[in-house]
């Protein structure tokens, strides 16, 4: 059985890759501009959970791997009024970072499901919550950094430390 494995440019939000895996669970090589990119794995009409990973290629070589998840049946849920969350990312010495990239998006990365924020000059920005759970992805170049937070878990401010 293949996976359908899809790369996408945030940068420009394109597809840059669309492969089934091989019998070993690979996809062929491909060179890519730095930025960053998104990763998404399935198995289509299948009970695997789709993967999903952000991550951020330089000059160097890089190998990104993803293992999947059996999973079961979902429904659709559609929230109206959706909830916000605070969102405030600093550095590693507690300062706040202006203007950090801030993706709140669902476990799928379903692209009608996906906001991009910016942080203000506090290192804070309201991000709504467009799932239960929400994955939120905060970029700062060379670093990504990937939470989860559901409807039962929010604080006033979640913060995000950034290594």
């Amino acid at each position: 059985m293949n996976g359908l494995v899809i790369v996408q440019s945030l940068h420009d939000n394109r597809e840059v890759l669309r492969a089934l895996t091989n019998s070993a669970g690979n996809i062929p090589g491909v060179d890519l501009q730095p930025g960053i990119y998104r990763v998404i794995t399935c198995f289509p009409y299948s009970l695997w959970k789709t993967k999903v990973r952000e991550f951020l290629v330089t000059n160097e070589p890089l190998k990104v791997a993803l293992t999947m998840d059996a999973g079961g049946t979902t429904d659709n849920v559609v929230f109206i009024g959706r909830p916000t969350q605070v969102v405030q990312v600093l550095d590693r010495s507690g300062k706040p970072i202006v203007g950090a990239l801030v993706i709140a998006r669902d476990s799928t990365a379903n692209a009608d499901m996906e906001r991009r924020y910016n942080t203000n000059q506090l290192g804070e920005v309201r991000v709504q919550l467009i799932s239960n759970p929400t994955v939120i992805v905060v970029v700062r170049p060379p670093d990504i950094v990937e939470r989860v937070v559901s409807t039962s878990d929010m604080l006033p401010r979640m913060t995000i430390n950034m290594p």
